[in-house]
C-alpha cells in the first residue's frame, strides 16, 4: 500500500488530475467485515478502481446476468468466486482500493444479451488504462489458478 501511494504522490507520470471516472459496473469490495455488491455507477462517479486481466476458461463461478444483477447488487459471496477473483479482490483490499472491475462481474454474460457486451467493449481499453492498478493473472491457464 505504502508503494502504491509513493508511486501516485511522487511520480509525474503516476500522478492525475483528478480521479477517474468508474467504469459502468464494479465490484465494490469493502472491508474484510463488510460485503461486497456490484455497483452500477453513474456518469459522473469518480474515484479509485483496480482492474483485473486474466484467462477465461475452468471451473466458473458466479458471473453477472440479468437474471442475478439486482441480487448481485445487494451481495456477492466471495466464496462463490474463482481463486483468481478471490486473490484479486483481497489484494485490491489491502491496497485500500474500493472498486475493483472485472469483466465477468461487471459486464452482463448473457448470451442473448449482446447490446451490453456491445457497449461495454470498446470501452475496455480506457477501463484498463484509468484504473489505480491493474492485476494480471498472468501465470494462470485458466481462472481457478490465482495471481500468485
Amino acid at each position: 500500500r505504502q508503494w502504491l501511494r509513493g508511486c501516485l504522490s511522487s511520480h509525474p507520470k503516476c500522478q492525475r488530475p483528478e480521479l477517474p471516472r468508474l467504469p459502468t459496473r464494479v465490484v465494490a469490495v469493502g472491508s474484510c467485515d463488510e460485503e461486497m455488491r456490484i455497483v452500477v455507477t453513474g456518469p459522473d462517479d469518480r474515484a479509485e478502481y483496480a482492474a483485473l486481466s486474466h484467462c477465461w476458461g475452468g471451473a466458473h463461478a458466479v458471473v453477472l446476468l440479468s437474471s442475478n444483477l439486482e441480487a448481485l447488487q445487494k451481495r456477492l459471496h466471495l466464496d462463490a468466486s474463482s481463486k483468481t477473483f478471490r486473490e484479486a479482490i483481497t489484494f485490491t483490499r489491502r491496497l485500500g482500493i474500493p472498486y475493483i472491475w472485472i469483466d465477468s462481474l461487471c459486464i452482463l454474460q448473457d448470451k442473448d444479451e449482446v447490446s451490453d457486451w456491445e457497449y461495454e467493449a470498446p470501452r475496455m481499453s480506457r477501463v484498463y488504462n484509468s484504473a489505480t492498478v491493474t492485476l494480471s493473472a498472468a501465470s494462470s491457464s485458466d481462472m481457478s489458478g490465482g495471481l500468485f
